[in-house]
C-alpha cells in the first residue's frame, strides 16, 4: 500500500492519504484514540483508492502492557487499512471525536443512527426541527444531507468484533 501511495503513503515519514481532509481526520483519529468515549473498537477513517475503490483506516488505541513494551513503546496508535466491510459501525462518540461535535450534535446523531427521524429527535430532546436539523453536523462531517450521514456512520467500520468482554 504505501510503494502503490493508495490509500496511504507516508511522506517524510508522516502518514497521509490522498485528500487532505481525510488526512485531518486520520490525523485527528490519532489523537483522539485513547479517548475513554472510543472504547477498545477505535475509529475507522474512510479514504479512496486510487482505483476509486473504498478503503477504511482503523485506528486503534495502542494496547498495554508487557506486550505493547516489547513492541512498540513510543506508540500513540494501532492502524489498520481494510477494504469496505459489511460489519457494526462505530459509536456516535467516535465520530464525535472526529469531527468535533457538540454534545448536542452528538445527541442527535445517537439518535439519528438508531433510526429515528429528525421530527422524533426534535421532540425527544426538546427542541424544534430546524434546530435539530441545524445541528446534524453536515458542514463538520463533510456531508450534505441526513442520509449521507447516516452513510458516513455506516461505512466507519471497525476491524475489531465486539467480544464477550468488550461492552
Amino acid at each position: 500500500m504505501l510503494e502503490k501511495r493508495s490509500p496511504i503513503q507516508s511522506v517524510h515519514g508522516e502518514l497521509k492519504t490522498p485528500l487532505p481532509q481525510t488526512t485531518a481526520a486520520l490525523k485527528k483519529a490519532v489523537a483522539v484514540v485513547t479517548e475513554p468515549a472510543i472504547g477498545r473498537m477505535g475509529i475507522g477513517v474512510p479514504v479512496g483508492q486510487s482505483d476509486g475503490d473504498p478503503a477504511y483506516i482503523h485506528v486503534l488505541p495502542p494496547m498495554t502492557g508487557d506486550t505493547r513494551s516489547r513492541l512498540a513503546p513510543r506508540a500513540s496508535a494501532a492502524l489498520f487499512v481494510t477494504v469496505k466491510d459489511n460489519g457494526v459501525g462505530p459509536p456516535a462518540e467516535s465520530i464525535a471525536a472526529v469531527f468535533d461535535l457538540t454534545p448536542v450534535e452528538i445527541r442527535i446523531l445517537q439518535r439519528l443512527l438508531a433510526g429515528q427521524a429528525p421530527a422524533e429527535i426534535a421532540a425527544a430532546l426538546g427542541l424544534g426541527i430546524p434546530t435539530t436539523r441545524s445541528h446534524l453536523a453536515y458542514a463538520k462531517t463533510g456531508t450534505a444531507r441526513q442520509s449521507d450521514v447516516i452513510r458516513l456512520a455506516a461505512q466507519l467500520v471497525s476491524p475489531a468484533r465486539p467480544g464477550p468482554d468488550v461492552r
